[in-house]
Parts: C-alpha cells; sequence; structure tokens
C-alpha cells in the first residue's frame, strides 16, 4: 500500500515538474515577415508596421484592438518581431504597414505561434500609381457621341472630360468606350505602372 502511495506521488510530482519546465519556457508568440511590392516583390525599405494588440468582447460583439509596437522593415523588405515584453493581449496582428509610396495593407496579418522558425512570410504592398485621362471631342472625327466607363469613373461620362486617378499600380486597367447609340462597349486594357503616371488620351 505504502509502494502505491509512493509511486503515485511521484507521478503527481513528475507532472508537476513538467508543467512547471512548459510554463517557464518562452511561450511569446513571433513572426518573421517581408514586406514586398504588388506583383514585382520588390523589397520595400523602411516601412513602418504597426502591431496591434486585441481583446475579444464576445459573441458578436466584435474585438477591441490596441496599438502594441511598431518596427521599421530592413534593406531586403524584412522585419522580426516577438511579444516578449509587450503590453499583454488576447491576440496580436499587423493591421497597418506605411510606406511612402504605397497603399496600406489589404487584410490584416494574425501572429500566431513561432513564425520564425517556418518560412518567411510576405506581406505585399500595392504602389501608387495615377492615370491621366484626357478624352477629347475631335472636330476632324465625325459625329460627337462618346460613352466612357470604367469601374473608377463614377459616374460614366457620356461627353469630353480630362481627369487624373489615382490608382494601384503594377497591373492592367481596363476601359470600355463606345462612339454611337446601339453600339457594343469596345474593351481595351492598359497597364499601369508603379509610382508613375500613365497619359492616356482618346479622341472622338
Amino acid at each position: 500500500m505504502k509502494i502505491k502511495l509512493k509511486l503515485k506521488h511521484l507521478i503527481i510530482f513528475t507532472i508537476l515538474i513538467s508543467l512547471y519546465s512548459c510554463s517557464d519556457g518562452d511561450n511569446s508568440l513571433k513572426i518573421k515577415a517581408e514586406v514586398l511590392e504588388y506583383e514585382t516583390l520588390k523589397p520595400i525599405v523602411d516601412a513602418k508596421v504597426y502591431i496591434f494588440g486585441g481583446e475579444s468582447k464576445g459573441g458578436l460583439n466584435g474585438s477591441t484592438f490596441f496599438l502594441v509596437d511598431s518596427v521599421m522593415t530592413d534593406e531586403q523588405g524584412g522585419f522580426i518581431w516577438d511579444s516578449e515584453g509587450a503590453i499583454s493581449a488576447s491576440f496580436y496582428s499587423i493591421k497597418a504597414v506605411r510606406a511612402e509610396g504605397y497603399f496600406n495593407l489589404n487584410e490584416e496579418v494574425l501572429i500566431f505561434g513561432n513564425s520564425t522558425e517556418g518560412a518567411t512570410r510576405q506581406i505585399i504592398l500595392d504602389p501608387h500609381s495615377w492615370l491621366h485621362l484626357n478624352v477629347i471631342d475631335d472636330p476632324s472625327i465625325p459625329g460627337d457621341y462618346h460613352v466612357t466607363v470604367a469601374t473608377f469613373i463614377l459616374p460614366n461620362t457620356l461627353s469630353e472630360f480630362e481627369e487624373i486617378y489615382f490608382l494601384r499600380g503594377n497591373r492592367y486597367i481596363y476601359i470600355k468606350t463606345k462612339t454611337g447609340i446601339g453600339e457594343s462597349l469596345k474593351k481595351d486594357s492598359f497597364y499601369l505602372p508603379a509610382l508613375d503616371t500613365l497619359y492616356h488620351e482618346i479622341r472622338f
């Protein structure tokens, strides 16, 4: 009977030691990531990464967020962050990345586990780009009816106009036009370079 009690106590003691060893370890959350330009995957240097802490309100009440820390990307666009010493939170995430000439990130990046041990995570930012669009009613071209349609042109125009649009670069955009009532829209595509202005002229 005494042997069984000693064995039972030994097992309990072993379990407690194991739990203590686990709790005494590094339980901080870590992330290793790089901030890159959309399409080209060029490293974005000196981008400021904002880490937020979050506390769930429970159910459908959402969460409250508060700024915990910020870090800058290095010459390779990379950074490493861990939660050791940070303000306590139920969870951490990257909710904003600011860099000159770039839009903020499109979606929140959750920080979980030890992300420094696996592959480097990628955070993609869209570069700024501008379209200078000039639609001209040319007297040398018969007719004066023209419709210009695009997702960024609101409302769609029925006459000549000139406008500069602030858009996301390194991608194609599409503009649809027609010059006659009852005609089908004609679609043209244009590639917007990063951090630059594309001038496009339409005559009718």
